[in-house]
C-alpha cells in the first residue's frame, strides 16, 4: 500500500486533532503515505480553518468539507464516499494513542481474521457477544463500508451500523495490549458544559450543568495528553 485514507469526523477543537494527529502518526511505525478525508462539523469555539491547517501539517493531500449543519450520520456518509484506498484508517479527532505500533502487523492481522476492521482496545478487550462495528480508531476495510451504504441523519451511526449489517464483522488488535488509546472527548465536552445525545444524532451534544472543577481538570489532562503524545508541535496549531 502507498497511499491509505485516514478517515476524520471532527469538531472545531484543533487542540484535540492535533493531538490525536501527532500521537498516531509519530507512534504508527511502517505507516504509508497519508490522504487525510477530514469533515469538520460547526460545534465548539475554534475556527473550522485552524482543524485544516493542523491536516495539511501531516500530508498535503487533504479532503475538506465544513459544513453550515452539524450532524454525525452525514458526516460518517461523507467521508465514506470519498474513501479510495482498499483499507483505511478511521480515526475520529478526540483519540490519543497511547503505544507504538506497527502498521505491517496491523494490516496482518485485519486480513488474516477477514474482518471489517481492526480495533484498537481502549481499556481492555471487548468480550466476543459485544465485538458489534465500532467507531473507535481501527484499521477497516473499504468493500465493507460500500456494503453498509447510507446511513440514516437522525440515527446514531454505530447502533446503526451493529443493528442492520450484523455480518459487518469486528475484531479487537490484541497485539497493541490494553489501555491503547484514550478517549479525549469526553472531558472536552464536560469541560464545555456539554453531553452526548443519546437518540437524535442530527445533534452531537445537549447542554448540562457546568462545573468549574471539569474545565480545570480538562486543562490538567491536555498537559498530559501534550507529554504522552511524545511529539513536538505542529507550527499552524
Amino acid at each position: 500500500m502507498k497511499t491509505i485514507d485516514v478517515v476524520t469526523t471532527s469538531l472545531q477543537r484543533p487542540e484535540l486533532l492535533n493531538l490525536t494527529y501527532r500521537s498516531f502518526f509519530s507512534k504508527i511505525t511502517h505507516l504509508p503515505k497519508l490522504r487525510i478525508i477530514i469533515n469538520v462539523d460547526p460545534i465548539g469555539e475554534a475556527d473550522a480553518e485552524e482543524c485544516l491547517k493542523i491536516a495539511k501539517c501531516y500530508t498535503n493531500n487533504v479532503v475538506a468539507r465544513l459544513p453550515k449543519k452539524s450532524n454525525f450520520s452525514d458526516a460518517v456518509n461523507w467521508c465514506w464516499a470519498h474513501v479510495q484506498s482498499a483499507y483505511f484508517l478511521h480515526l475520529e479527532d478526540d483519540w490519543l494513542l497511547k503505544k507504538p505500533i506497527d502498521f505491517n502487523c496491523w494490516h496482518k492481522d485485519l486480513i488474516t481474521k477477514d474482518v471489517a476492521q481492526s480495533v484498537l482496545i481502549m481499556k481492555r478487550p471487548r468480550i466476543k457477544k459485544e465485538l458489534a462495528y465500532s467507531f473507535r480508531p481501527h484499521l477497516g476495510v473499504k468493500k465493507n463500508i460500500q456494503s453498509i451504504g447510507f446511513i440514516p441523519p437522525h440515527l446514531n451511526p454505530e447502533k446503526f451500523v451493529g443493528k442492520t449489517h450484523p455480518k459487518v464483522t469486528s475484531s479487537d488488535f490484541a497485539h497493541s495490549g490494553s489501555y491503547t488509546i484514550e478517549d479525549m472527548g469526553r472531558k472536552w465536552a464536560k469541560a464545555n458544559g456539554l453531553q452526548k445525545v443519546a437518540v437524535d444524532q442530527s445533534k452531537w451534544f445537549t447542554r448540562r450543568m457546568n462545573n468549574p472543577f471539569f474545565k480545570i481538570e480538562y486543562q490538567y489532562n491536555l498537559l498530559k495528553w501534550h507529554y504522552q503524545s511524545r511529539y513536538k508541535p505542529c507550527k499552524s496549531s
